[in-house]
């Protein structure tokens, strides 16, 4: 199902999924022979946590403060570089 909304989606768009650059997200709920199943139709691998998009965790779930530090961080260097 999941392989068939890929198609779908390819035909539909005109794109491609990269199969090598892709990976599949799963609840730490779902067992370990249905991630091998699934990972193994598809041609992906299985990923841990969401990583990140535009340098921004994608965290799934509550969020805290210190998991942006660095984010602010980055920002106030910038922005130190173009006060001097």
């Amino acid at each position: 199902m999941i392989q068939g909304c890929l198609d779908r989606f390819c035909t539909a768009s005109g794109q491609k999924v990269s199969v090598s650059k892709s990976r599949v997200y799963f609840s730490p709920n779902t067992h370990d022979s249905e991630v091998e199943k699934i990972c193994g139709l598809l041609g992906m691998e299985s990923m841990d946590d969401l990583g990140e998009y535009l340098g921004v965790p994608n965290i799934h779930g509550r969020t805290s403060k210190a998991q942006y530090q660095y984010v602010l961080e980055r920002i106030d260097k910038r922005l130190a570089g173009w006060k001097t």
